[in-house]
């Protein structure tokens, strides 16, 4: 009878697409640290498309991406199907605002996106 002998092979995952996959999951004392200092801001209420895209963001679902598109990125998209970098994107990510809402913000202020009356996400 013959000994089968088991190889340890290593299997190489793929790349995510752009290179690198994202992780944007707050978690352990920086997720309490961000759920504590989202008491102090102003919140916008998600639609459940919205929310969504938010959870395949920070999973990494849609790596290369870091967050919701910015102008040039979401340009890009719409001419070319490709991000600004040159990474293949063929769908705008983008978070829809109303005018009212948009018009109280400031440049660089931070906002909690949140799902219901007080679920941040």
């Amino acid at each position: 009878m013959k000994a089968i002998r088991k190889r340890n092979k290593t299997m190489d995952l793929i790349a995510a697409h752009g290179g690198e996959l994202v992780d944007c999951v707050a978690r352990g004392d920086e997720r309490a640290e961000l759920l504590a200092k989202s008491k102090s801001l102003r919140s916008l209420r998600l639609s459940s498309t919205s929310a969504s895209d938010v959870e395949l963001i920070a999973v990494g679902a849609f790596s290369p991406l870091t967050g919701f598109m910015k102008q040039a990125d979401y340009e890009s998209v719409v001419e070319r199907m490709r991000l600004a970098n040159g990474v293949v994107w063929p769908i705008p990510i983008t978070l829809p605002v109303t005018e009212e809402f948009a018009s109280g913000l400031s440049e660089g202020e931070e906002i909690v996106l949140s799902v219901g009356e007080d679920r941040p996400v």
